[in-house]
C-alpha cells in the first residue's frame, strides 16, 4: 500500500515525510495466513504491490484501473485461483473514500482486510468500527521506505479492519473484539 506526503486530516493531521511506505512482506504474509489468500491489492504502486493483481490510486501503472473506481470483487473472482478476499493498505489521504469503497465491495460479497492508522477522531473511524472487526496491532509496524529499508520511526499505531460480506443468518463480530496480530517481526 501507499502513503502520501502532506497533512492528512483523516489520520489526526500528522505530517508524513515519506511518499511511499510499503507493508513489510512478513506482516502481509501473517495477515494472508489469517484472512487470505488475497486475490487483489487495491492500493499499491508498481514498486510495492503485494498481489499479482493490484490497483493504484489512479489509472497509472496498472492495467486493472484505479483503486477507488475498479470493481474489486470482480477482479478477485477472476484471480488465479479465484478467491473472495482483498488487501488494502490505502493512502492516509482521503481515507473515508477508501473505507466507503471497501464497505461497498464487501456488500457485493468480498472480504476486505484494511491496514489503517488508528485514530478515534476521524469520521471514517466511526463508520468502520460499526461494520468491521477491528484487530489491534501491538507494536508499531516498521513500514518500508522506497529504498525497501525499514523506517526508523513508524508514525503511530495501526489497526486491521476485517470487513466481511453480509450473509443472511450470520452475524460477524464488529468493533474491537480482543483479536490481535503482532506488529513485530
Amino acid at each position: 500500500g501507499i502513503r502520501f506526503r502532506g497533512r492528512a486530516p483523516e489520520s489526526g493531521g500528522r505530517m508524513m515525510a515519506n511518499t511511499n511506505w510499503e507493508t513489510p512482506e512478513w506482516f502481509f504474509r501473517r495477515c494472508e495466513a489469517a484472512w487470505g489468500p488475497f486475490g487483489l491489492d487495491v492500493s499499491a504502486t508498481k514498486e510495492n504491490y503485494k498481489c499479482r493483481k493490484w490497483l493504484g490510486e489512479c489509472h497509472e501503472g496498472t492495467k486493472w484501473g484505479g483503486g477507488l473506481t475498479a470493481d474489486w470483487e470482480h477482479l478477485c473472482l477472476t484471480a488465479a485461483p479465484p478467491n473472495s478476499a482483498a488487501w488494502a493498505n490505502p493512502p492516509y489521504k482521503n481515507l473515508i473514500s477508501w473505507v466507503n469503497k471497501a464497505i461497498e465491495e464487501s456488500d457485493k460479497g468480498l472480504t476486505v482486510v484494511m491496514l489503517l492508522p488508528w485514530t478515534r477522531w476521524a469520521k471514517w473511524c466511526e463508520i468502520i468500527v460499526k461494520r468491521a472487526e477491528m484487530v489491534r496491532i501491538p507494536g508499531r509496524i516498521a513500514f518500508l521506505g522506497s529504498d525497501k529499508k525499514p523506517l526508523a520511526s513508524p508514525p503511530g499505531q495501526n489497526v486491521l479492519a476485517i470487513i466481511r460480506p453480509p450473509i443472511e443468518g450470520v452475524t460477524w463480530p464488529v468493533g474491537f473484539t480482543g483479536a490481535e496480530i503482532s506488529g513485530k517481526e
